[in-house]
């Protein structure tokens, strides 16, 4: 399917759109696709992380807040598992090409859909440039790298595949890590440490057999809650944040417990009206409701699945 992939990718003026708060995996994968290709618009839907300012800063990259996809030949969605992710850019969007590395969902009246579980979605438009004969340059590299070291938390996730792939972008770019490690490494800024501080303060947790849940409520900075109550000595943690009549719930855990996160998220989107998704040790669901009411369905559902995995063992 790559070959289909490049082939559209070729022609036409596109799109190719990120979630929302995209993270250096969204955009620098993205931003290659725009190195490589000819015509290509990076968009997302209201806007990017902390951590992908610094590499748009660094690489000159251009993206469009909220772009109008009726503009556009063709629709490319980029490291986005669920429709919902592009808020209420999805209601324009016909027949988008997916390629996506999390947990795989419906993606209604998809032209095309490439899938692969790989550690970051980085690992996949590596190989769609590589297929192209791209010859990959230092911002590429960077963008590629930056996104790779990110979403498999600084390597923990990542596998041989992974690393063999980390080492050819430095090899070929001619990037050193002290450069990757300059442009991903951040510490918190005084708003983020309060939110975390508040998580702590409402945090709630219970024990499922050996493992324990932690779950609280935020206003902002649920990923790096979420990160925070596993640190603190959760091996799940759930966070919740409410913003209007929106939510956005957020679950990581460590590698022993025997859920898969995105999958989970997949069902309760599913079965809510809402849309997630993710990967195995972090997952999401967003949509319109109660943010605490869909922490508690989530504690639930995380609890019934652990159960439900150790009656097999």
């Amino acid at each position: 399917m790559l070959d289909k992939i490049i082939h559209e990718l070729k022609n036409g003026k596109k799109l190719v759109l990120v979630h929302s708060n995209a993270d250096p995996d969204a955009v620098g994968s993205a931003y290659a696709l725009a190195q490589a290709f000819p015509n290509v618009t990076i968009g997302v839907h209201e806007g990017v992380s902390k951590s992908s300012k610094k590499l748009i800063n660094k690489t000159g990259a251009e993206v469009v807040v909220n772009p109008n996809p009726d503009d556009f030949e063709k629709i490319f969605v980029v490291d986005t598992s669920t429709s919902s992710l592009l808020g209420n850019l999805a209601k324009n969007i016909r027949k988008p090409i997916i390629i996506d590395h999390h947990a795989k969902t419906s993606w209604e009246n998809a032209k095309l859909y490439y899938h692969d579980e790989k550690p970051s979605c980085a690992e996949i438009i590596y190989e769609i440039l590589k297929k192209a004969d791209f010859k990959i340059s230092r911002n590429v590299g960077l963008a590629l790298l930056s996104g790779i070291i990110t979403d498999t938390g600084r390597f923990r996730r990542a596998n041989a595949e992974t690393l063999k792939i980390f080492t050819s972008l430095l090899e070929e770019a001619r990037i050193t890590m002290d450069e990757v490690l300059s442009l991903v490494e951040e510490s918190p800024d005084k708003s983020e440490k309060i939110a975390l501080l508040k998580a702590g303060q409402r945090l709630k947790y219970e024990t499922v057999n050996e493992y324990v849940l932690a779950y609280s409520m935020i206003g902002a900075f649920e990923g790096s809650a979420s990160s925070a109550l596993l640190s603190l000595g959760a091996d799940i943690a759930v966070v919740g944040r409410q913003k209007n009549s929106e939510f956005v719930v957020i679950a990581k855990s460590k590698n022993n417990v025997p859920v898969h996160l995105g999958r989970m998220m997949d069902e309760i989107g599913r079965e809510t009206g809402s849309g997630g998704g993710g990967h195995k040790g972090a997952a999401g669901v967003n949509g319109l409701g109660d943010a605490e009411a869909m922490v508690n369905v989530c504690v639930q559902k995380v609890k019934e699945k652990i159960k439900k995995e150790l009656k097999h063992l």
